[in-house]
């Protein structure tokens, strides 16, 4: 069973990451811009979200701990609205970020 459960709720203004264990408790949460890639762009959400898991970890004092031991879940903004380019950009930030599963 994973450590930690993290869970993103992406929008276009503002996207919230909240860090819960697996007794679940809140341990960390952090808020970064928005992660709408078809309004700022594949590289910018990479970098939001790399941005938000840091503070998260940070936040948690979770350090040097394989992907296997964390699941993320992200539901990103717009998903479905367009299959094939929704599916680019969900490999190359599951590639960048983790491997995130998107709802």
């Amino acid at each position: 069973m994973p450590s930690y459960f993290i869970g993103i709720d992406g929008g276009g203004s503002k996207t919230r990451l909240i860090c819960i264990d697996r007794d679940g408790n809140t341990v960390a949460e952090a808020k970064v811009a928005g992660t709408y890639y078809r309004q700022d762009g594949v590289d910018a959400v990479i970098e939001r979200l790399r941005q938000g898991m840091d503070e998260l970890y940070h936040a948690a004092g979770i350090k040097g701990i394989a992907a296997e031991e964390v699941i993320v879940g992200f539901g990103m903004p717009g998903y479905g609205e367009n299959k094939k380019s929704d599916d680019a950009a969900v490999k190359a930030i599951q590639r960048a970020v983790h491997p995130l599963r998107i709802i």
